[in-house]
């Protein structure tokens, strides 16, 4: 086709005037806002960052402010139903925690208390709104801030010298102030004191004409959500449209970029689309499940190279836009680090998805109370997948099958996943190719010494944090011996199928030799600090016989590392028996066309004074 001269995309922009008056793209969101004003006075929504908000509320605000006369060209013009435009007071709570820590980094070069960083947000806060106000037209407020000495006088000063008129507040991001601290309950009560004392002066205001509230968690402890007159939309299906872009949009208002973008890149429309839908589709929020939306923000950064008329031949990329480049990588490295995580439970959402009810997901939480899950899904990591509808007769609720949003979400949020767990776990010993540790271990497989190589991966498992070990199973063992061993070797597979069963580890050596490893978690015995030294931490002969000979038949039954034995590469299998009591591996078994061999590992505190092996 011939290209012709589209709209630039509104990268980074989302001001609707700056979007106007620059002829940028947009979707028109417009058909809906005159009924959620007519329908509604008061509401929040929880939505992702960069799903379209700020850009909501800037429409939002100038539609309250100007009427519709910017709006030419979209549905609502001459739609608008307010005859009257009313002072907005517009507060973006994500910009109102960044000038707090600005005023923070000013007074401290170090990491400040947590009363002077309350002191540092209540002062940012009054400044935001005395400035707010006075851009409704209220110009005493500057005078009020600087003669009330106390927060709550102030807010009500505020109230009486506006009264006379009926307001407009539009917030964004609403909880970002304790989101960012969830991983400083000090930080998080401090703010919450402060936020309690704005939210009980908005919701007694008599002079309300429209609230509207943006964030992604509901907080229990905030007045926010006290009572009923404050309207929680984010689940409704019949508002699910609200931000973010449909499969309709797409396809409507991205037609012209889609032909070029197909032509440039070589395919055709409809395979774009399908790569399109894998990437950037899939967040969903409504409790029919029903409305898939797309992120926008990666859809435009996507077709800015199309859009681009100085670069004719630029071919669009398909980045992780999202992840990259709206925080979310960051903002997940916070939530990681501020919630306890079952980390098996966490790899696995690759493949496995999760369980939510409708609760879960929709009710206020404590902060004592705050899931890592709900939290995902409330911040388009996960979205939901299914509706799972309760059984007939029974008392169940309302649950979803949630899930990975996407392609773009999946690569980053693994990775995410794994450095937070690298973290928690210790890898330091095992970096540099100069590791004494990580050296020892490689040789030990090389050489098949297996006690040595148990020892050594002990030494790892002995120095992970008790933190780390929630919902203790195999699974999590599993997880922790993967990440060491993925440091030291490039060719380890997890989970390897065939038709009889799956092994739960294999990993192949520089020299070509197979280790195929059956974990196996044992109850019992005793934490060697808790005995005489030397005194055996198991009964070796009961573990032989209830867990390593069992094992020992079940990865010869189902052929584990047969694939690579029959392509002629040495294979030994190792089982290893960890002790729940003592966080550690206890004993092992190896397997080997010559033969076979078990023992107790040498406990921490015997480290290197490896036992005999035993034949079999």
């Amino acid at each position: 086709m011939t290209e012709q001269l589209l709209r630039m995309m509104p990268v980074g922009v989302s001001d609707w005037r700056r979007i106007q008056r620059g002829d940028k793209f947009y979707v028109d969101k417009t058909p809906i806002l005159s009924k959620l004003v007519k329908g509604l006075d008061k509401i929040f929504i929880a939505r992702p960052r960069r799903m379209g908000k700020t850009t909501f509320i800037s429409m939002l605000e100038e539609l309250f402010t100007n009427g519709d006369k910017n709006f030419v060209g979209t549905a609502i013009y001459g739609q608008w139903p307010e005859k009257d435009t009313y002072p907005v007071i517009n507060l973006n709570f994500m910009e109102i925690h960044g000038m707090a820590m600005e005023v923070e980094n000013q007074k401290h070069k170090d990491w400040a208390s947590t009363q002077s960083y309350a002191d540092s947000f209540t002062h940012t806060l009054r400044n935001s709104l005395k400035i707010a106000f006075m851009q409704g037209g209220f110009f005493q407020a500057e005078e009020i801030n600087n003669k009330c000495a106390n927060f709550g006088d102030f807010l009500q000063n505020l109230a009486a010298i506006s009264k006379e008129q009926d307001l407009v507040f539009l917030i964004d991001e609403w909880d970002f102030p304790l989101s960012i601290n969830l991983d400083d309950e000090d930080r998080f009560k401090a703010i919450l004191v402060i936020l309690r004392k704005f939210y009980i002066w908005l919701r007694t205001l008599k002079n309300i004409r429209f609230i509207f509230v943006t964030g992604i968690m509901r907080y229990h402890e905030t007045s926010l959500f006290t009572g009923k007159d404050i309207q929680d939309i984010s689940m409704e299906l019949r508002w699910s449209n609200l931000m973010g872009v449909t499969e309709d949009e797409l396809t409507l208002s991205y037609e012209p970029y889609i032909e070029i973008a197909a032509e440039r890149l070589q395919c055709s429309k409809a395979e774009l689309v399908a790569k399109l839908k894998r990437h950037y589709d899939g967040f969903c929020f409504d409790d029919q499940a029903q409305t898939k939306l797309y992120c926008p923000f990666s859809l435009n950064k996507f077709f800015e190279a199309v859009a681009l008329d100085n670069l004719p031949n630029e071919l669009p990329v398909f980045g992780d836009y999202w992840m990259k480049c709206a925080d979310a990588l960051s903002a997940l490295g916070y939530l990681l680090q501020s919630r306890k995580i079952d980390l098996p439970q966490m790899l696995a959402l690759k493949e496995q998805d999760v369980t939510l009810t409708y609760d879960e997901l929709s009710e206020p939480q404590y902060f004592s109370q705050v899931q890592i899950l709900p939290l995902l899904v409330e911040a388009g990591y996960l979205s939901i997948k299914e509706v799972i509808p309760p059984a007939p007769d029974s008392d169940d609720e309302l649950s979803f099958r949630c899930g990975i949003t996407n392609l773009e979400v999946a690569t980053d949020f693994l990775k995410a996943i794994k450095n937070h767990a690298k973290a928690k776990i210790k890898v330091s010993k095992l970096e540099g190719e100069n590791s004494p540790l990580r050296k020892d271990l490689c040789d030990a497989l090389e050489q098949g010494d297996i006690p040595r190589f148990c020892s050594r991966l002990n030494e790892l498992l002995y120095d992970i944090s008790y933190e780390a070990f929630i919902n203790e199973s195999e699974a999590l063992y599993r997880a922790f011996i993967l990440i060491y061993l993925r440091e030291i070797f490039s060719k380890v597979r997890e989970e390897t199928h065939n038709s009889q069963g799956r092994s739960d580890i294999e990993v192949e050596t520089d020299q070509g030799h197979v280790y195929v490893f059956e974990l196996k978690l044992i109850e019992g015995g005793a934490r060697a600090r808790d005995l005489p030294e030397g005194t055996p931490e198991i009964d070796l002969e009961q573990v032989n016989e209830q867990c390593l000979i069992p094992a020992k038949k079940q990865m010869l039954s189902r052929g584990y590392g047969v694939n690579a034995y029959t392509h002629g590469a040495p294979v030994t299998g190792v089982v290893l028996a960890i002790g729940a009591v003592q966080r550690r591996i206890v004993a092992w078994r190896s397997l080997t066309p010559e033969g076979e061999k078990y023992d107790y590992v040498s406990s921490p505190n015997m480290i290197n004074k490896h036992v005999a092996p035993q034949q079999a």
